[in-house]
């Protein structure tokens, strides 16, 4: 059909050719010539406006061709459409023959309760064993101490920081202990 529709163009495409030259000629004639020029202009159009209608027929013709063939193309699309939503629903059948809901609630209970088992464990074994009698103020200061000695050691070189206890210190604690277990 495009050769054909091709071909009626080109015969348009020459009636309008034809159509302006004698339009040219019109322009400088009179009288009978002018008469005659008007009659081969009339027929000129009649002649194109025949190509015209017979190549709107054609694309047309062509336009329901195409239409047709989109309409199976798709209908073929929906039947493997189709086939394809069948064969998964029949596979997603067979799968849930095998699958024992009952087993798979149960496995899902029992992994809940080994959750709760081990969120009971971790939590045995996160226990804070609070050792009592300490000041939370007393311990904020010493870590401040701490933080200080570190700058001044930084800055004086390696010299024992302030929180390891001197030796005469300790044996000085150690003095006070023993007496106060004596006593």
């Amino acid at each position: 059909m495009g050769e054909r529709a091709n071909l009626i163009q080109a015969k348009v495409n020459e009636c309008t050719k034809q159509l302006n030259e004698v339009k040219e000629m019109m322009k400088t004639q009179k009288g009978v010539a002018y008469k005659s020029s008007q009659k081969k202009a009339l027929m000129i159009l009649k002649r194109r406006k025949m190509y015209e209608a017979q190549l709107n027929s054609i694309l047309n013709q062509q336009f329901n061709i195409d239409q047709v063939q989109f309409t199976s193309e798709t209908i073929q699309s929906t039947l493997d459409a189709a086939a394809g939503m069948k064969q998964a629903a029949d596979a997603q059948k067979n799968a849930m023959k095998n699958l024992d809901l009952d087993k798979l609630e149960e496995l899902q209970d029992d992994m809940q309760d080994m959750m709760d088992d081990q969120e009971e464990v971790q939590e045995i074994l996160g226990r804070d064993y609070a050792v009592d009698g300490y000041d939370e103020a007393e311990v904020e200061a010493e870590l401040e101490e701490l933080d200080g000695d570190i700058v001044n050691e930084k800055l004086e070189g390696n010299k024992a920081p302030s929180y390891v206890p001197q030796v005469s210190a300790m044996q000085s604690d150690a003095k006070d202990l023993e007496h106060i277990m004596n006593n």
